[in-house]
């Protein structure tokens, strides 16, 4: 999160105390998601919301980086040209961006509901270690991509990874909610064996 905000104008020292922020947003969104919207909607609508926001929030973002921040960049960092407000674009949009993906994460649910039970602790590990690969990959190539792509292209990849994902639950993601993991053993099994 550093590293974004230092990249939209926000100094090292004003980007660490906005984690703050952005730490509340994540708190804020994990609660509104573990006793509002999970409780509530059923698993591929809380799918396809969270990863809408985080795409919206991904293309907003990669816009205000080409519109706004990057035409008043030299050498990596930004002039006295920048527009105050962007920064504080910035801020809003990753404050979004995280208060929808914890209020949306629906993923650990979804893993408990999706394996048959004979094979769910082994699927259930091969989906973690994948899930903490990706994470390792995003962690450690996120800040090469900002420096060699600038931030308009480094959101607009993550926007596009993000819509083929609206578009993989939308077609693939079957709903789990209200289901026994019997009923959707039997349904898979019959669906796709």
């Amino acid at each position: 999160l550093p590293t974004i905000l230092r990249s939209a104008g926000f100094t090292a020292a004003t980007a660490i105390e906005l984690n703050v922020i952005t730490g509340l947003a994540s708190l804020i969104g994990i609660l509104v998601g573990a006793f509002v919207l999970i409780p509530r909607l059923p698993r591929r609508t809380m799918g396809i919301y969270q990863e809408t926001g985080v795409t919206i929030s991904l293309f907003a973002l990669a816009f205000v980086f080409f519109k706004f921040i990057e035409p008043h960049m030299v050498d990596g960092h930004t002039t006295a040209s920048l527009p105050s407000f962007a920064p504080w674009l910035v801020l809003i949009l990753v404050t979004l961006f995280l208060f929808v993906r914890q209020s949306g994460t629906i993923v650990w649910v979804y893993m408990g509901e999706l394996f048959p039970a004979r094979a769910r602790g082994a699927c259930q590990g091969v989906a973690v270690g994948c899930l903490w690969i990706m994470n390792a990959i995003i962690t450690f190539g996120f800040p090469t991509m900002i420096e060699k792509l600038g931030g308009g292209w480094t959101y607009m990849v993550f926007g596009i990874i993000n819509l083929i994902a609206i578009f993989f639950f939308v077609k693939f993601v079957p709903e789990t909610k209200n289901h026994s993991r019997e009923q959707l053993e039997t349904h898979f099994q019959n669906e796709y064996s």
